[in-house]
């Protein structure tokens, strides 16, 4: 409590974690003609793989009442993740695997992100609602790259009489994934994504026996996808579909 009107956190996050894995590889491979028998045989051959996960986040939010009926929240919040990975043993995709060096890579991410919010009441029996949030968020196992977003929202509420109220939201959502990975830009990779949603209602009750309820809903998606694939001829690479793009568009 900074004054009567102003409040003031502050959280502190901290992840830690490490995965261990290890693969055995046995096999016998025989070929035997008339005068000739082939064999060979891999044994006890090992592979080990080793992640290491490490990531902070401070968040710091403050709220001030400017009067009873209108306040203001903001905040802003900060991470940073770091990430080695540690390979070594044998190389197992192979019909003959073969002692591989050990390889080592390191990933260093940061990611940040605005947020707002205007809780407020405008006149008696009306209220309004909105926030917002802009950042970049990181995706633990799937994705180097980080993610970006967009979300807005508003909401009302208005209450002329006890038996009488009226609703209304927006919802808009915009969200990227990531088209790079550890900085190296992979046109084909990125997906956009785009959401509208608007709700709305109006309650009435009638008597104590009877209660109307009428409303409308509209949902808008649009999303773009790049169709790639890859294929394992060395050296392997990846191909973007002849149709190029994936879209999807919805209604409802």
């Amino acid at each position: 409590m900074a004054t009567d009107k102003l409040r003031i956190s502050n959280t502190f996050r901290v992840e830690d974690f490490t995965i261990d894995g290890v693969a055995t590889f046995n096999d016998l491979f025989s070929v035997r003609t008339t005068t000739v028998t082939d064999t060979r045989s891999f044994n006890y051959l090992q592979a080990f793989r080793t992640t290491k996960y490490r990531k902070y986040q401070d968040t710091i939010e403050g709220d001030y009442q400017f009067t009873k009926n209108y306040s203001v929240h903001f905040g802003y919040r900060y991470g940073n993740r770091h990430e080695e990975q540690f390979r070594s043993g044998y190389g197992l995709g192979s019909n003959a695997p073969a002692l591989e060096p050990t390889a080592v890579g390191i990933f260093d991410q940061s990611h940040e992100c605005v947020l707002r919010r205007f809780p407020g009441q405008a006149v008696k029996n009306w209220t309004i609602y909105f926030d917002a949030e802009r950042g970049t968020a990181d995706n633990v196992f799937t994705r180097i790259g980080n993610y970006d977003y967009t979300n807005i929202r508003a909401k009302t509420r208005w209450v002329p009489n006890r038996k009488v109220n009226f609703n209304m939201s927006v919802i808009i959502r915009d969200n990227s994934n990531p088209s790079e990975i550890a900085g190296v830009s992979l046109s084909d990779f990125g997906v956009d994504l785009k959401t509208r949603i608007f709700q709305s209602s109006v309650d009435w009750l009638v008597n104590q026996d009877l209660s109307i309820s009428v409303g409308y809903n509209y949902n808008w998606v649009n999303s773009d996808a790049i169709i790639d694939y890859f294929y394992q001829v060395p050296p392997a690479a990846s191909v973007e579909h002849p149709m190029g793009h994936s879209p999807l568009f919805s209604t409802k």
